[in-house]
């Protein structure tokens, strides 16, 4: 199966300088089992923990769901706290995460609407936002907003989520 690695180098004045590369803390990696993962985006949380977004395609399971959004959770040290998968038909993309206030996350995405057969150019879209528990990664809220560009061949979703001013608002930009 493949994994998801985290990286963490050193930071300060000592640990770069021209004449070397920063030093490196730390290496994880995290097995979803046998699939292919593809992790776009990572994120420090608030506790020092950090938040992996992205998707993968789950070999032992292709019949109705071809590729997953994933979602990991670490400590500090890179020790995986939880990890979950979303999407129950098609293709499904996880692009970014961030953690709110409360400390609950928001992963920006797409997911399909339909089990529709073939390559996911043949699969409805949707652009997607989920609102999960900053402790377990279970789904709190799921938005999902009509994506027509799918019938055009366009098949983007959310792919940037960031608080906005007041910490109370969101934009989703793709």
């Amino acid at each position: 199966g493949a994994m998801l690695l985290l990286l963490q180098l050193e930071q300060g004045p000592a640990a770069a300088s021209a004449a070397a590369p920063p030093a490196v803390k730390w290496v994880k990696g995290y097995s979803f089992g046998k699939s292919e993962s593809h992790p776009h985006a990572g994120v420090e949380c608030a506790d020092g923990g950090f938040l992996v977004v992205g998707d993968g395609q789950d070999y032992s399971n292709e019949t109705v769901v071809k590729r997953y959004i994933y979602v990991l959770k670490t400590d500090r040290a890179g020790n995986a706290q939880w990890q979950q998968r979303f999407g129950d038909v098609a293709w499904n993309y996880g692009k970014f995460g961030i953690e709110l206030a409360d400390g609950s996350i928001l992963v920006a995405g797409a997911m399909s609407t339909t089990a529709q057969a073939g390559t996911h150019g043949q699969a409805a879209l949707q652009r997607t936002l989920l609102h999960l528990n900053g402790r377990t990664g279970a789904l709190q809220q799921r938005l999902s907003l009509p994506n027509k560009g799918w019938e055009d061949n366009l098949k983007d979703g959310f792919m940037c989520v960031a608080l906005g001013e007041d910490d109370n608002s969101v934009v989703a930009t793709g």
